[in-house]
């Protein structure tokens, strides 16, 4: 007898656009700057949690443009978790502290954050928003990221 197997694959439907950014900014200090250059209101919103391989927390920040309708996201790449060691010794306990770093996007790791919009951008709003972003000061790098190209993309489907 022989098996069939369906699988549905929710990415493909999607029509969203990704803005991969590098600074060393704090997730407020950015958001707020994004504010005052984009003209968006970014709010934070609870964190996203992503439990593979660990529980981890990433920042988020919403905003949804009046004028049409679509949601754009803010969101951290990274996650640092502090774990402590106990190694008990013969004379003393010590504790060593260890912080991993876990990304969203393992793929993309050169990114600190991401901006997401639930509509596909323009090719020229996203010409314009990457201008914006590269004037903007602490902001290092910015690039356009094609949904298609990602490999962890039901990470960005919240």
């Amino acid at each position: 007898m022989s098996r069939y197997k369906l699988t549905l694959d929710d990415t493909d439907c999607y029509q969203q656009s990704i803005i991969g950014i590098t600074s060393e900014l704090e997730d407020f200090k950015l958001a707020y700057l994004l504010n005052k250059h984009l003209f968006l209101n970014f709010e934070r919103t609870s964190n996203l949690k992503n439990y593979k391989p660990v529980k981890c927390d990433f920042s988020l920040y919403k905003h949804t443009a009046k004028e049409n309708e679509i949601d754009w996201s803010l969101i951290s790449n990274t996650s640092k978790i502090e774990t402590i060691i106990n190694q008990g010794g013969l004379f003393e306990d010590i504790e060593t502290r260890v912080t991993n770093t876990y990304y969203l996007l393992k793929g993309k790791k050169q990114f600190e954050y991401f901006i997401k919009t639930e509509e596909k951008l323009t090719k020229q709003q996203t010409l314009n928003i990457l201008t914006t972003l590269r004037n903007i000061p602490n902001v290092v790098y910015s690039e356009n990221i094609e949904f298609e190209s990602l490999k962890n993309k039901e990470n960005l489907i919240f």
